[in-house]
């Protein structure tokens, strides 16, 4: 987030990659259902942030472009965004929900998965393929929604506790910082920027780890003062990607009339189908099978050993200097099968 430049309330960042991150700092700590968090003096002493994250981003994009090329040479993304440019927003009727690998935020469903609504015979693969990259818009769209909203009940709890007079110390960033994948798209910041509504920034040096480590060590090498100075001499900002307005007219219709609509219209579909589901591929039909066992829906297994099953093989004894063991341990009031939630900044890193 330093190597990014966010280091001031109300300033977002977009990790994009396999996944999307999303991180935003506030002047509180803020916390609720589906986003994780408060970070406490991260990145810097003074300040917070709470993040939340999307399962399903760029690697359904890769899934999607290798279904379309089959078993042969794999079509060139730069092809299908040419393709999917022709396309007008909306994509003339189809629209998909993104959740091919369950929901983190704002709505935390481990069981939820992907739709396509509005299929006809006169679709085509820039059809679907531009579906695919507006829906993960949308569902960036909906997590900077639930993040300033967390940040705004934070805000007004703080104000009602102090019994201060004014307005609550929250506001919407029209402004993100974004980073990762996503950024060789020119079509695809496009269409974050359109259906966000936010102006979208890309740094000039894209690598925010190792900026941020080289800001670091400039502070504590004396050659600037404090982190701020070094920020506002080291990051530099290359490009904006500015919403259209009636491109966003258009995709805020879509939103709220059809999209939102869509993720609890097919929940208690795919829950069924969840329950149905058979066949070796199935790893709901793996978790019903572990049950009695150590493992539980995420596929993390109790003991002296944490094993990450869906993410990796890492084994961790304690999570940012808490025991896993502990924090693992159900309560009376947790139902037996309730799914553990995980920070999506922890499962990038595993």
């Amino acid at each position: 987030m330093i190597g990014l430049g966010t280091i001031r309330p109300h300033q977002i960042c977009l990790i994009t990659g396999s996944s999307h991150l999303h991180c935003l700092l506030t002047p509180s700590a803020t916390s609720a259902p589906g986003t994780w968090g408060a970070y406490r003096g991260a990145p810097l002493p003074h300040l917070n942030f709470a993040e939340g994250g999307q399962s399903s981003t760029g690697s359904l994009v890769r899934w999607v472009r290798d279904m379309i090329s089959g078993d042969g040479e794999k079509i060139s993304y730069r092809v299908l965004d040419e393709e999917a440019s022709r396309v007008a927003p909306g994509c003339d009727g189809l629209v998909a929900l993104e959740t091919w690998q369950g929901s983190r935020t704002p709505h935390t469903d481990p069981l939820a998965r992907g739709a396509f609504v509005g299929l006809t015979l006169s679709h085509t693969r820039a059809h679907i393929f531009r579906a695919i990259l507006e829906s993960v818009c949308y569902g960036t769209r909906s997590c900077f929604d639930a993040l300033e909203a967390a940040a705004a009940t934070a805000a007004a709890e703080q104000q009602q506790s102090s019994r201060t007079d004014g307005a609550a110390s929250s506001k919407k960033s029209n402004e993100v910082v974004i980073a990762g994948g996503a950024t060789r798209s020119d079509l695809w910041l496009q269409l974050h920027a359109d259906i966000t509504g936010r102006t979208f920034l890309l740094n000039e040096n894209t690598d925010g780890p190792l900026l941020g480590c080289a800001i670091l060590a400039s502070v504590g090498a004396g050659i600037y003062d404090s982190v701020d100075d070094a920020v506002e001499n080291m990051v530099r900002r290359e490009r904006r990607i500015e919403p259209r307005a009636e491109a966003r007219k258009v995709y805020d219709r879509l939103y709220e009339e059809v999209y939102l609509k869509v993720r609890p219209g097919v929940k208690s579909v795919v829950h069924a189908v969840a329950e149905l589901r058979g066949g070796a591929s199935s790893s709901v039909g793996e978790e019903r099978a572990v049950r009695g066992g150590g493992l539980n829906k995420l596929g993390l297994q109790h003991g002296n050993g944490i094993r990450c099953g869906k993410w990796g093989t890492k084994c961790l004894g304690t999570i940012r200097g808490g025991n896993m063991d502990e924090s693992l341990q159900q309560s009376d009031a947790t139902p037996r099968n309730a799914p553990i939630i995980i920070s999506p900044s922890l499962l990038a890193s595993d």
